[in-house]
């Protein structure tokens, strides 16, 4: 056999890798770019969400998103939180579907307890999900079955700028439904209900209220089917609108 020989290399196991470097290492500046919304994702919250406190119970209402995201949206879904704590992680599984689909713009949560303050939030949901919620807080009185007018604090805690007088809901409705109305400073405020005939059939408000956002129940146990106007005068404003009783 034919001599041979061996190369050996000895490798020491401490010594440091080699560090390799750039030139000129890369830098970000400005403000981070926002965050990847998948397609089709409802990336609205739904307009104006309104809390109303009743006894034992809270009337959600509120608009459409204004854009859906490109997907039809099939229906909402709310979630609430007692004594005003804020929404966390351990909520995410919390969102119960609303009744009624897409067309849905008010849902009554019940079974509440009265002094309690809620924090409620309601998305609009399509195939891909559920979309940015809206947020309201409301407080249950104590006194809240006394169907009196009951202040609402939203997601925006700003005055309005000027008068409002928005629609009624449940519209149409049996036997009662809920007026909202907007004032950017106190005053004086009417809010009375006629029939088609032009004849007072309820006076609602009479006298000073508060700046801000208010809400009032009208009840209609003792009136017939058929078409009302309510009509809302306050700082030289007057606003009328209809709203249909049903039994």
């Amino acid at each position: 056999a034919k001599p041979f020989t061996v190369a050996l290399m000895i490798i020491d196991d401490e010594s440091p890798p080699p560090v390799v470097s750039s030139p000129n290492p890369p830098t970000f500046s400005g403000p981070l770019p926002p965050p990847y919304v998948p397609p089709g994702t409802i990336s609205d919250a739904p307009e104006n969400l309104r809390a109303t406190a009743g006894d034992e119970q809270v009337i959600l209402s509120w608009d459409a998103p204004g854009y859906d995201g490109g997907a039809q949206i099939t229906g909402y879904a709310y979630r609430l939180k007692e004594n005003g704590e804020p929404f966390g992680v351990a909520d995410l599984g919390a969102w119960r579907d609303i009744p009624g689909g897409a067309s849905t713009r008010s849902y009554t949560v019940t079974d509440l307890t009265n002094g309690i303050v809620y924090n409620f939030e309601v998305r609009a949901e399509n195939e891909h999900g559920g979309g940015i919620p809206a947020k309201a807080t409301v407080t249950l009185s104590v006194s809240a079955g006394s169907g009196g007018p009951k202040s609402v604090n939203t997601e925006s805690e700003e005055l309005p700028t000027e008068v409002a007088l928005m629609g009624n809901y449940p519209n149409p409705f049996n036997p009662q439904t809920t007026i909202d109305y907007a004032l950017p400073k106190a005053g004086d405020v009417s809010l009375v209900v006629y029939d088609m005939l032009g004849r007072e059939v309820d006076v609602l408000l009479d006298g000073p209220q508060a700046a801000g956002r208010h809400t009032v129940r009208f009840g209609a146990n003792h009136l017939p089917n058929g078409t009302y106007v309510y009509r809302l005068v306050a700082a030289d404003k007057t606003i009328t609108r209809t709203m249909v009783l049903v039994k």
